[in-house]
């Protein structure tokens, strides 16, 4: 009898232990969908193409509140800052070049007769996709973790200028920026 209710009591602790795990990998699942996967689960083809061009809003919403950080952290550094202006027009350039080459349109024809209904979907799912990416990048600037000797001067003191140190042949040296390039001494 006492072996009956162990037995019972640790399937049940299995099969809650099974339910919420599983629970947690789901949702986890869910979350890390991509546009086009959580867009592609409406009904209509007009919802998913409203629900990626959301997505797409959220992603420049994102871009624009981390460039704004960044530009913050740099704004004591004159030459920091129009760097980083320029890589920002820079990056918008691409971008657009980049989806032009993918979606080539000739001026005053309509995207969606050459390339179909799905074509507002796919076209803002791809901009989330690299609009977040992008995000990475520029939070990824301002981050200085302990031991990475080659994040950003931007992240290293938020100036981009100063000592640095660098890892050579193993080992850490202090160092002076000369002309942009690190100078180290080799032991």
């Amino acid at each position: 009898m006492l072996r009956f209710r162990v037995t019972a009591t640790i399937g049940r602790l299995i099969l809650a232990f099974i339910i919420v795990f599983g629970s947690v990998v789901f949702i986890h699942a869910q979350s890390e969908k991509t546009p086009a996967q959580v867009c592609g689960d409406l009904h209509t083809q007009a919802e998913m193409n409203d629900c990626a061009a959301a997505e797409a809003k959220r992603a420049d919403v994102a871009l624009n509140a981390a460039y704004r950080d960044l530009l913050r952290k740099v704004k004591e550094n004159k030459t920091a800052t129009l760097r980083v202006i320029a890589a920002e027009k820079a990056w918008v350039v691409f971008r657009d070049a980049e989806f032009a080459a993918e979606w080539p349109v000739a001026e005053g024809e309509n995207p969606n007769l050459l390339y179909g209904s799905v074509h507002p979907l796919c076209y803002s799912n791809e901009l989330a996709t690299m609009t977040w990416e992008r995000v990475r990048t520029l939070k990824n600037l301002m981050k200085n973790e302990e031991g990475d000797v080659c994040s950003s001067g931007l992240a290293q003191n938020g100036h981009g200028d100063g000592p640095h140190c660098t890892l050579v042949a193993g080992k850490a040296h202090n160092s002076e920026k000369t002309r942009g390039f690190t100078a180290v001494s080799v032991e």
